[in-house]
């Protein structure tokens, strides 16, 4: 929001950018969807690497203010919590963002409910995430995977006739069994990864990802027009999303709105954490646009699929199947790259990145032909990854029509 040259506005501590000693945090309104942009610097050290606690309570302070901004209310705090540790790391080229939302209903209880961290799911879990050590939760989440497999009947049909399609073999195959098992394991690996790696600093991340090919990421960088980024439903969504963060990219993701409503308040104050901005895909379009406009990056998670309807016709492991075509249709309309990414696991915690050169439109072709291309190229992509690491691909749904 520009304030005139002389506004008294432009010295506030948190947000005016006057104040040589003031925190200059950018915010931008989008209806009623508050959204700040906040580097920590060395002047706002408490314990050594983290900013002060106060600087936490701050950033979050003038979030609420603009939240409250958006239904045109003067705002004053009465009462600001926050967690034991809020920790923001010291890191200027990795920004930490801070967001703020406001709604008519809530609103009318004349309180501010804004989140830093979240929602009270997501309070619990980052309050909880410290005292579970990786490792542990590793080994916690397994069994569950066991147990998913043995009463979730109909993902594990599906799963079962996936990958009796992919190797060839009948469902009653012994490694059929095996590679459907061990999706469910992994599956529940990625669960406990969502409530863990949004809580990883910088060192830790590093430290436990290989990147390969992270050359693709300056190619595309070096178009100027933004990056859109896609992973699958496979391996580590949460570590692929985590390497394009540390590159200190602003993203804007897509997902469908989930049920019940504290799972998607959740998700999205996960994604929060780590800068991530999370929009349902109904409405995300236009701000899609904008944000790669703003040569920011956008992100997908991309799988085949036929239960929906829509998207794009492919040969996906030899038969026809359709994958969603909002990337490459985003890619024409934005002249944007695509970038493929997936995050596969290894022993011990760790896990390998593996990054595709980037994707273009090819406007010499007509929408529909380029927009075939590009999504066929990238469930080619997909296929690959998935022949690698069978297991690690979430093959819970309906992917191909019956056979003839």
């Amino acid at each position: 929001m520009q304030e005139p040259a002389d506004s008294p506005r432009r010295w506030c501590f948190g947000c005016g950018d006057r104040n040589p000693e003031g925190l200059h945090i950018d915010f931008e309104i989008e209806g009623t969807r508050v959204s700040g942009r906040f580097r920590p610097r060395d002047t706002h050290q408490g314990w050594p690497g983290l900013a002060h606690g106060g600087v936490a309570a701050a950033v979050l302070d003038e979030a609420m203010g603009w939240a409250m901004v958006c239904p045109r209310r003067e705002p004053l705090s009465a009462k600001t919590l926050l967690p034991a540790h809020p920790e923001v790391t010291l890191l200027p080229a990795h920004p930490e963002v801070s967001k703020g939302m406001s709604e008519e209903r809530r609103l009318e209880r004349t309180s501010t409910l804004g989140w830093l961290p979240g929602p009270w799911g997501y309070v619990l879990n980052r309050a909880a995430a410290p005292l579970v050590p990786f490792a542990l939760a590793r080994q916690i989440a397994l069994p569950w995977g066991a147990f998913a497999y043995a009463t979730w009947k109909r993902p594990r049909e599906a799963a079962l006739r996936n990958y009796a399609r992919v190797l060839g073999r009948s469902i009653d195959d012994p490694l059929v069994k095996r590679a459907a098992r061990n999706c469910f394991g992994h599956f529940a690996l990625y669960i406990a990864e969502m409530l863990q790696v949004q809580g990883w600093d910088t060192r830790t991340v590093l430290e436990r990802l290989e990147i390969e090919d992270e050359e693709h990421f300056e190619e595309a960088e070096a178009l100027g027009k933004g990056i859109i980024f896609v992973s699958a439903h496979m391996g580590s969504a949460e570590v692929a999303a985590a390497l394009a963060v540390l590159r200190g990219y602003r993203i804007t993701a897509v997902t469908e709105h989930l049920r019940p409503r504290f799972v998607m308040d959740w998700a999205v104050a996960c994604r929060a954490a780590m800068g991530i901005r999370l929009l349902p895909v109904e409405r995300a379009g236009i701000s899609l646009l904008r944000a790669l406009r703003r040569k920011e990056m956008v992100a997908f998670v991309i799988d085949a699929g036929v239960e929906r309807g829509g998207g794009m016709p492919v040969t996906f492991f030899g038969s026809e199947t359709a994958f969603p075509d909002g990337p490459a249709r985003l890619a024409r309309l934005s002249g944007a790259p695509i970038v493929f990414a997936v995050a596969s696991r290894k022993p011990g915690g760790r896990f390998r990145a593996h990054i595709e050169p980037p994707l273009q439109s090819d406007r010499s072709l007509s929408p529909e032909e380029d927009a075939h291309c590009v999504t066929q190229r990238l469930a080619s992509a997909f296929e690959d990854y998935a022949r690698r690491y069978p297991g690690q691909w979430y093959a819970f749904r309906k992917m191909w029509l019956a056979r003839s």
